[in-house]
Formats: structure tokens, C-alpha cells, sequence
């Protein structure tokens, strides 16, 4: 007998394309390891992509609004919408050395990515952590390729942390984007958010 049961996903969205994965590295215990599905779900994005942004959070919305339905505090979804428009987030690769120097942190701290259940970890791989925020992305020879957050609900970043951090971000042209809320950060909500004790 066929099962009719629609099947229902725990995200609205999802990004279309997910990095290489190399098994010549093994993963160890300090290295992040994070879901496939949560590949650039929050993410920094260039402003250049404005545009992109916008047609982006017009279909997640529409997910939210047709095709979703709520259970107790959250949602459940019957489609998820695949993000495309923005293949690489920056029209040019972030400086890493600016980036540590923001966050006030040594290139030692530096750990490996990998997703939950492979053995390898993802090519350029980083996660580096500031106060309670984990950030990670991909790096090569001429710089960061992609910045993602782990969502926390307390960042815990001293003021000055939480100012360098946003100052990095606003003097590089980037907003914060959580795009399973469809949520955009901006400079003054980006320090805010840094800013939550």
C-alpha cells in the first residue's frame, strides 16, 4: 500500500550546492561538524547582491505563507525552497588576517569543518570561535570564499569584540542573513545581535 502522507521538512529553505569534501584530511574531535542542510543558512552576504537577496527571501516567504503549517513554537514545511541566485556570497575574496584581527583571535585557533558522518573534511575548510559565536566558511590563497554563523541566541562578545566585528563586516559591504527566517541584519542589528549577553 502506498503511503499518501505528505512528507514534511523541518526547514524552509536549503542552499542548492554544498562544498567539496576531502578524504586525504581526517576529521578530529576539535573540528566543527555541521548538517549538510545546514550549509550557508546563516550566512554573510556582499550588498552588491541586493537584487539576488530580495527574489531570495520573496520565495522563502512564500514557503512560510503557502506551504507550511505550525506546530506549537515552530513550523513544518512542505516544500523547501532551494536557494540558486548566489552561488559566492562576496564579489571578491574577505582578507583573512582582517577577519582574525576582528575577532581577536590567533590563526592557531583555527579548526577544520566537516559534516556530521564523513570521516574527511570540507576542502578550505575553517571554524574559528569568538565569545559564544562559531564562525566557519571556506578559505583558499586569496582569502575567505564564504563566512557563516552558528545561530546562538547570546552571542556573548564584549563590546569592543562585538564593535570590531561589526566594523569588519560593515567596511566589507556584508549584511547577515538567516535565511530560514528570512531574516536580514544590517550594521546597528548586526552589533545588537553580537551584542546579546
Amino acid at each position: 500500500m502506498i503511503d499518501t502522507k505528505p512528507v514534511l521538512f523541518t526547514v524552509s529553505t536549503i542552499n542548492d550546492s554544498l562544498p567539496t569534501v576531502s578524504n586525504s584530511i581526517l576529521c578530529r574531535d576539535q573540528d566543527l561538524a555541521i548538517n549538510e542542510d545546514d550549509w550557508r543558512q546563516f550566512e554573510a552576504v556582499s550588498q552588491n547582491y541586493d537584487e539576488a537577496i530580495s527574489a531570495e527571501l520573496i520565495d522563502i516567504r512564500r514557503i512560510y505563507m503557502e506551504k507550511s503549517k505550525p506546530v506549537r513554537e515552530y513550523h513544518l514545511f512542505m516544500e523547501i525552497h532551494v536557494r540558486k541566485r548566489i552561488p559566492d556570497p562576496f564579489p571578491r575574496p574577505l582578507s583573512w588576517t582582517d577577519f582574525l584581527s576582528a575577532c581577536e583571535v590567533s590563526d592557531m585557533a583555527a579548526a577544520n569543518v566537516s559534516f556530521s558522518g564523513s570521516q574527511g573534511v570540507i576542502d578550505g575548510g575553517f571554524a574559528i570561535r569568538a565569545g559564544e559565536i562559531t564562525f566557519y566558511g571556506i578559505r583558499d590563497l586569496q582569502g575567505i570564499r564564504n563566512l557563516c554563523l552558528i545561530p546562538t541566541r547570546r552571542p556573548n562578545l564584549s563590546r569592543e569584540q562585538a564593535q570590531h566585528i561589526s566594523e569588519y563586516l560593515s567596511i566589507q559591504g556584508l549584511v547577515l542573513i538567516h535565511w530560514p527566517t528570512a531574516s536580514v541584519l544590517r550594521e546597528k542589528d548586526i552589533f545588537s545581535y553580537f551584542e546579546q549577553k
